[in-house]
């Protein structure tokens, strides 16, 4: 069963569709992220460049080297987590398009299959209900006469 499926050759994105979802996603996320991180650097390297050697003493810096380094490795643990899920996410959103399309076309074939057989069942009411309304019809003209 896993086989047929995997043997099914994908379809393409839509092109329209997917230049402006690109398009969206650098204005939106690459852009803003990229414009704050270099914010964030050059507040960082002006920091580091405003203070002097004389300011600081050796303990103060080993004490804040033990401080950050626990806090690193939990952050470390986290990046590796949101690296692996970005990951999942693009390779899922690579393959949940066509499979999505697949899905509209076969809803599309049975609102189709569906509108013939309402068609099918509806059309002995509508012609009885013309019938009827010819007769009705036919019979006011011959009362009017």
């Amino acid at each position: 069963m896993m086989n047929d499926a995997a043997s099914i050759p994908l379809r393409d994105r839509n092109p329209h569709t997917h230049h402006r979802h690109r398009l969206e996603v650098l204005w939106q996320i690459t852009i803003p992220v990229g414009v704050f991180s270099l914010i964030i650097l050059a507040l960082a390297i002006l920091v580091v460049v405003q203070t002097s050697a004389d300011q600081t003493s050796v303990w103060a810096d080993i004490s804040l080297m033990w401080m950050i380094i626990p806090a690193f490795f939990v952050t470390l643990i986290f990046f590796v987590f949101l690296a692996a899920s970005i990951y999942l996410i693009v390779r899922v959103i690579g393959v949940l398009p066509c499979y999505f399309l697949r899905a509209h076309e076969w809803l599309v074939f049975v609102g189709g299959q569906m509108g013939q057989i309402e068609d099918r069942l509806l059309e002995p009411f509508l012609r009885v209900h013309s019938a009827m309304a010819s007769l009705r019809e036919f019979d006011r003209q011959i009362r009017k006469k």
